[in-house]
């Protein structure tokens, strides 16, 4: 019986520490986190609201197991991570910043919309290059 332990009192007695398979980055006014299975960001907007999104991770085990090899699995976890931080960071500048743009009346239902896609396009087009600025921050900090 001694030898047999639950995968949970395992986890809390190793090291003395416990074994978890989450982990995160700070993000413009939020934070991502990311599990085994999935990732999830939480950015406060200027309103004061929390802004959540979640999305599931992709596993190509079974269809690539090359990618699994030991040097190639470092690679691809790498890049994998680069491009969950880049994608994370774009959510958040997409929903941290609000333009200082007055809004102005609109004629008809159609040019309301239409206004609202082209404000849509260039928050979105905004919120890129600061990700853009961000990671290169960063890449550019930790000698990579």
């Amino acid at each position: 019986m001694a030898g047999k332990q639950s995968e949970l009192k395992r986890a809390f007695t190793e090291d003395g520490a416990l074994k978890t398979h989450v982990g995160g980055q700070a993000l413009i006014e939020g934070v991502m986190m990311r599990g085994r299975y999935n990732w999830a960001v939480g950015v406060r907007e200027p309103s004061g609201a929390v802004y959540t999104e979640e999305h599931d991770l992709a596993s190509g085990k079974e269809k690539n197991k090359w990618l699994y090899w030991p040097i190639i699995r470092g690679c691809r976890a790498f890049v994998e991570s680069l491009v969950l931080a880049y994608k994370a960071l774009e959510v958040a500048a997409l929903h941290a910043f609000v333009d200082s743009e007055p809004e102005k009346p609109a004629a008809d239902a159609d040019e309301a919309h239409r206004d609202e896609q082209e404000a849509h396009e260039h928050q979105r087009r905004r919120g890129h290059k600061v990700a853009q600025v961000y990671v290169f921050h960063y890449s550019v900090t930790s000698n990579l």
